[in-house]
């Protein structure tokens, strides 16, 4: 009995002390329970309705009518409802005003997201449960077999994980409560847009009489894509929650090259037809969202940071890309969007040559951005605008362009502005005028001239991060100064 009991206390110490402060509190709220009570009404109060129907009896898949229906409640719970209650309460516990998070300050940070998200999750499961025995009951209808329900479950749960941790992430950024409340509002559309899109794809298939099963193929990118979205955005949140002198960017570069090699590796021995063009626009995001983010990092490391790099030369030159700072961010990111072009471009027979070019230019006109707002920043707003912001010059700078281009055709060209074919001059340093053919080789010659040039005005500045990286050096402690002698002593 008392080995019985020691092993409980063990697993009691072990468990998410997130977790249980998330269930309690849901628990004894009213807000749950009395969601669960709606969300079973309605569940009935469809099934009443749909069941006293007429022409019931004469539909053949009224079974799965009622499964599609019921797995959409499911899903506008778990993709809207979860993820935006365990978003608001997150919010107002990093809000700067509310000290809440300052009793678990002595967990490490991905304890904090992970209990977050898997108290998200547990509410999830739990809306599930509920909306079950009514799924079960379409099976004793028509039109319904297991192979499907399982198959709605499963691509159901995990839609619900990514929204739930995508909203976890948006709730830890560091931002004004009145531009947090923008962005709030802005989360809600996307997952409502998610759920939307989730139903009528599942619907289309249901009505098709087909499952993601069916499909191998579309069944394993479908879950690396949920998998690799979810774990990125996790360690986005881990980062996010850290404090500003950790070594935030290590552990998110690390795990970005793991699954990029990884996924890249498994596309290229595998075969599979489309797989190269979904790794290298998930590869290319990705790294473009993390080069305005590594760019606007700090460029000195301090105390706590600088303990841990290694002593040797051969050990700093294999972690210098994953640590923290600008330099060795944006020359992580270089290294892995270069090679990522280069895979897409030779080790796949079917890659459409213009899509290449053009995948090409995004990537030439996101570091020539960021290049440009770095020099900007540093030879002009260093005083005036934050490090942090240097992305949101990069977005500025962008966004002159466009519009710019578009308003120069304008004025010069009122009749037959909106061609690019004619007006293609006036696009320049636009990435979204790549699409056109007549002036696509043109744009790319000048953005690569362009990256060039802003290379050459930054190379030092990489090498100087570089020779920078060194470990903290042994603190020598100050001397006492001599005391003043005597006049006995003097004399």
């Amino acid at each position: 009995m008392s080995g019985f009991l020691e092993m409980v206390g063990r697993l009691d110490d072990r468990v998410n002390p997130i977790v249980v402060k998330e269930l309690r509190q849901a628990m004894r709220g009213r807000m749950i329970p009395i969601m669960l009570i709606i969300y079973e009404a309605v569940l009935l109060l469809c099934m009443s309705l749909y069941l006293g129907s007429e022409g019931i009896a004469a539909n053949p898949r009224v079974g799965l009518d009622l499964l599609i229906v019921f797995n959409s409640i499911f899903l506008f719970a778990g993709i809207v409802l979860v993820p935006i209650s365990m978003a608001v309460r997150l919010g107002f516990e990093r809000n700067q005003d509310n000290t809440d998070l300052l009793f678990i300050t002595t967990l490490p940070s991905h304890r904090i997201a992970g209990g977050k998200l898997l108290a998200g999750m547990i509410l999830t499961v739990l809306f599930l449960f509920a909306t079950l025995p009514f799924m079960t009951t379409t099976y004793m209808l028509r039109g319904v077999d297991f192979k499907m329900v399982f198959s709605m479950v499963g691509t159901s749960l995990m839609m619900c994980m990514v929204s739930l941790q995508f909203a976890l992430f948006v709730a830890v950024l560091p931002v004004s409560r009145a531009f947090k409340t923008t962005l709030g509002l802005g989360t809600l559309s996307i997952l409502v847009t998610i759920f939307i899109s989730t139903i009528t794809i599942m619907g289309n298939m249901a009505s098709r009489g087909t499952t993601i099963l069916d499909q191998l193929e579309e069944a394993i990118g479908f879950t690396v894509i949920v998998v690799f979205l979810t774990v990125i955005l996790y360690q986005m949140a881990v980062a996010l929650i850290k404090p500003h002198s950790a070594n935030r960017a290590k552990p998110l570069r690390q795990w970005i090259t793991v699954m990029w090699f990884f996924s890249g590796a498994a596309v290229v021995l595998t075969g599979y037809s489309n797989g190269i063009q979904v790794w290298t626009v998930f590869s290319l995001i990705t790294l473009i969202i993390a080069l305005f983010v590594a760019v606007s990092e700090r460029e000195e490391w301090g105390p706590r940071v600088r303990r841990k790099i290694p002593g040797s030369p051969l050990g700093r030159s294999m972690v210098y890309l994953f640590y923290s700072g600008a330099p060795n961010g944006v020359l992580w990111c270089l290294s892995l969007l270069t090679v990522t072009l280069i895979i897409a471009a030779n080790v796949h027979s079917k890659f459409n040559n213009e899509d290449l070019q053009i995948f090409v230019g995004f990537a030439l006109h996101a570091v020539g951005y960021t290049f440009a707002a770095h020099i900007l920043h540093h030879t002009f707003l260093a005083k005036r605008v934050s490090k942090n912001h240097v992305w949101l010059i990069a977005l500025i700078l962008l966004a002159v362009m466009v519009i710019g281009g578009w308003v120069l055709a304008f004025l010069i060209n009122p009749n037959d502005f909106t061609s690019i074919s004619r007006n293609g001059i006036y696009h320049l340093f636009n990435p979204f005028a790549l699409p056109n053919d007549t002036w696509r080789f043109f744009y790319l010659a000048c953005a690569a001239a362009w990256v060039l040039i802003m290379l050459a005005m930054r190379v030092r500045w990489l090498i100087d991060g570089r020779r920078r990286f060194l470990p903290l050096g042994p603190m020598i402690p100050p001397q006492p100064e001599p005391a003043p002698a005597t006049e006995t002593e003097a004399s």
